[in-house]
């Protein structure tokens, strides 16, 4: 038979007991309640109880069947859970701790300020993209970094003003957005297309952005008290929006546009964030699924060769694509599944992408510049390189393989690219890129240290 998990087929019981099931829809269009048994298909195919006490799964089974629920999600479940943000709380709060530092530099942000002015957001209901940041692109992106920087202030401080700060910006947004709009090819010269395709990825660092500060906000217990968020259901709506316009590119034949960079994977992650913090098991699975599918086709062999920085001589890029592995196997962490190891899977070609970027971070990968076949060294962090900003974010990847599970051994380049890089305090403590969330000295900084 076939399997029908979600009842798609047939006509779930409306009963308030217990357990739920799936009737054909011979059963005339109704499933268990009085007179169950003299419906077409009697008790067998039509009655509650009789169904729940046959016990065969709709996970294997069409219709009669047991609809199996879903295991709920972990909350606050997406880059930090519950302990470890009162962890942060602890850590942020006391001197000399690594969290303190990244907290100090974190605060510092403009973007982390009280004063800091919200946009307009009645102008706001449709967002472009492009080359540049045009103003609309610019507003929603350092909307979405200062909402988790008031969000995390609210954490480590206990002070009301950051967490109204954050509502205040998450509500803005969910009361005018729209939806995202394409750009001009040709204003923006791009290839044809491109500016459509672009709204598949931008919209999804935007979304996870979002929904990383939205389930603190959320689901955040100070001293175990919940806070209310009356419009939080609003919100999720939105994240929903913002998903459904790149959910076209999760099709297997679209996808190979993607293959070997970061987009795929980036709306990976925001799938799995938008499903935690809307509790949609559905969108949750299939960021696993297209996750699983990207991973090979970045991170291209056991050795953590990027794909990005090798094959397209990218010497920023290739980090988005770090950025999104590491912080969807996060989450997938936080929800404790034992059957989803995102970290693990594929012969830990995560852990070894992390190498190969203390390796680039460096110099001892270098790039090849196009023009002249030469290698060039355009993508470390010395203090006289303008790409130096480009690797925050590495220590929520660093803390898993260092502290939870202690592969020292496959980091050592990594912790010479903290080392090299502390020279401008661009990466440890770090800040943030505007695609993806960073301040990970802050929330990762030996979190697991014991």
């Amino acid at each position: 038979m076939d399997a029908d998990p979600e009842c798609a087929r047939g006509v779930v019981d409306v009963s308030p007991s217990a357990g739920r099931v799936c009737c054909p829809e011979s059963c005339g269009g109704t499933c268990g309640g009085s007179g169950c048994s003299g419906l077409p298909g009697g008790a067998h195919d039509c009655c509650k109880g009789t169904i729940l006490a046959d016990g065969q799964s709709c996970d294997a089974n069409e219709a009669p069947c047991v609809i199996e629920e879903a295991e709920a999600f972990v909350h606050p479940g997406l880059l930090n859970n519950q302990q470890e943000l009162e962890t942060i709380r602890e850590n942020a709060n006391t001197n000399g701790t690594l969290m303190r530092v990244g907290f100090l530099k974190a605060q510092a942000n403009e973007l982390a300020s009280l004063q800091w002015q919200e946009p307009a957001y009645s102008d706001l209901a449709e967002v472009m993209f492009g080359r540049g940041q045009p103003p609309t692109e610019w507003a929603i992106k350092a909307s979405a970094r200062a909402a988790y920087l008031h969000a995390l202030r609210w954490v480590v401080t206990g002070q009301s003003a950051y967490r109204n700060k954050a509502v205040s910006i998450l509500d803005g947004w969910s009361a005018n957005f729209r939806r995202f709009i394409a750009c001009d090819d040709e204003e923006m010269e791009y290839s044809a297309g491109a500016c459509e395709r672009s709204i598949g990825h931008e919209g999804a660092w935007v979304a996870a952005m979002f929904a990383s500060s939205a389930e603190i906000i959320r689901h955040f217990e100070p001293n175990g008290a919940t806070v209310a968020w009356p419009e939080a259901e609003r919100f999720g709506r939105m994240l929903e929006a913002m998903l459904n316009q790149s959910r076209v590119y999760v099709h297997p034949e679209v996808t190979q546009l993607f293959d070997g960079n970061n987009r795929g994977l980036s709306i990976a992650l925001a799938h799995m964030a938008v499903g935690v913090f809307n509790d949609d098991r559905r969108l949750y699975d299939e960021g696993v699924a297209l996750w699983r599918r990207m991973l090979p086709k970045v991170v291209v062999d056991t050795n953590g060769t990027l794909y990005e920085f090798e094959f397209r001589n990218d010497c920023s890029h290739y980090l988005f694509s770090v950025y999104a592995l590491t912080q969807a196997a996060e989450i997938a962490f936080h929800q404790n599944d034992d059957e989803v190891d995102l970290y693990g899977e594929s012969n830990f070609r995560v852990l070894k992408a992390l190498g190969f970027v203390g390796r680039v971070l460096t110099g001892e990968i270098t790039a090849t510049d196009e023009e002249d076949g030469n290698r060039v060294i355009d993508c470390g962090c010395d203090e006289d390189n303008e790409d130096v900003a480009t690797a925050p974010g590495l220590d929520l990847p660093y803390n898993h393989y260092k502290y939870r599970i202690g592969s020292s051994s496959s980091l050592t380049k990594l912790e010479e690219a903290f080392a090299m890089c502390a020279i401008e305090g661009e990466m440890r403590p770090d800040d943030s890129r505007s695609m993806f969330l960073g301040w990970s000295t802050l929330t990762h900084g030996e979190l697991n240290k014991l």
